[in-house]
């Protein structure tokens, strides 16, 4: 709750600080001091939020005698398939891969630079290269699991396949 209030308040100096730059005459300003400090207080604030609904979610709730089950993440990676046909490079679809993170806690503690590293990692398993067949990694993201899904195909059924699962 004192987390929630946190960031209310952050978000309110953001949008107080917004504009407020007398070189720029009201437009926003990205260099400005007042701005990026309440850009940060607000981050910090939303990490903040984003722990203590974690830590609520693992707490039983009143009344109930089962815990609720952990909020857990992966990284899906996605590929470009590239075949050769002699005279050039035919983009061919793709490929999806996971990569279990864990908790919130867990993707936190690794921060950006540490998925990165993830991604980078997994670049040997997915990545291939040679004078027929090419596929490389086009883009990665962070899902929590159970909330990744497929499309729709064009009868309106749904098509969803799961991904490859990477163990490092």
């Amino acid at each position: 709750m004192r987390a929630a209030t946190a960031f209310r308040s952050a978000t309110k100096a953001l949008r107080q600080s917004r504009g407020s730059c007398y070189l720029t005459h009201g437009s926003d300003n990205y260099d400005h001091k007042a701005l990026n400090n309440a850009r940060r207080a607000e981050g910090r604030a939303l990490i903040a939020l984003e722990i203590e609904e974690a830590q609520e979610a693992q707490e039983p709730a009143k009344g109930s005698k089962e815990p609720k089950a952990p909020v857990t993440f992966s990284i899906i990676i996605a590929t470009q398939v590239y075949e050769n046909y002699g005279y050039r490079w035919k983009p061919k679809g793709g490929s999806e891969y996971r990569i279990a993170l864990g908790s919130t806690k867990d993707v936190l503690a690794l921060g950006y630079s540490g998925l990165c590293d993830l991604v980078q990692r997994s670049r040997k398993m997915v990545e291939h290269d040679d004078n027929e067949y090419n596929e490389y990694i086009v883009n990665w993201v962070v899902v929590q699991d159970g909330e990744y899904g497929g499309c729709d195909d064009e009868y309106g059924f749904s098509v969803y396949i799961e991904p490859t699962l990477l163990v490092l």
